[in-house]
């Protein structure tokens, strides 16, 4: 076993799986099938007992299993299939680094996020080697993931949408958590920007690009 859950001190490295999941979609194309088959083979090949390739479970109609491996592994696919946005944002909010292999894809907030700080980025072509990739990934580094993982975190949520939904919910039922819930979202809307502010940053940012004069 080479890495423990992303929550987890780095005293627990070493005790848990490295689970590689991959989240599939509801209609599978060809091409996306063909990729999930070669990231399989590729644990296969390297006898990687330390990784687990698998997405959502049957019956498991609200993910609840789905995330709970996702909140006990170290690494995430972001593969095709759904496409990169719940793959991402998923392993994001798990606390997992995600594990991005989609050629040409322009990720979100890319033009203004180091995604190289909190995530790993592989060429489709490099498949056969990701257990060797992964495995290579020493325990500092590992760290220096996580801790910017958590630092990014808020971007990819909507806290600051919740401060209008608590003021909807004043009307529930004495008891219902949602009001807690909600009320803890706002707060650190007020500390973190959030997925809204950070779509104007990466449109000022592309605007500021245009206007650029362009060099000969």
């Amino acid at each position: 076993h080479l890495l423990t859950m992303a929550a987890r001190p780095p005293t627990y490295y070493g005790s848990t799986p490295t689970y590689l999941l991959w989240q599939h979609a509801h209609l599978l194309t060809m091409a996306a099938h063909l990729f999930w088959q070669a990231v399989y083979r590729a644990v296969l090949a390297a006898n990687a007992s330390d990784m687990s390739v698998s997405g959502h479970f049957p019956r498991d109609w609200w993910h609840v299993r789905y995330h709970s491996h996702l909140r006990e592994a170290i690494f995430c696919g972001a593969f095709p299939g759904d496409g990169w946005s719940g793959g991402i944002s998923s392993a994001i909010f798990a606390g997992c680094i995600p594990v991005i292999i989609m050629d040409g894809i322009h990720l979100p907030f890319e033009n203004i996020l180091n995604y190289s700080a909190f995530a790993i980025r592989i060429p489709e072509a490099r498949i056969p080697q990701l257990p060797a990739i992964l495995r290579a990934i020493l325990p500092p580094r590992v760290a220096e993931l996580q801790t910017n993982l958590h630092r990014v975190r808020a971007r990819f949520g909507y806290a600051s949408l919740a401060k209008n939904e608590l003021r909807l919910s004043l009307t529930t039922k004495p008891g219902d958590p949602a009001p807690g819930v909600l009320a803890r979202l706002a707060a650190s809307a007020d500390e973190e920007e959030d997925a809204l502010q950070t779509v104007l940053r990466s449109l000022l940012y592309q605007a500021a690009v245009r206007r650029q004069p362009a060099t000969e």
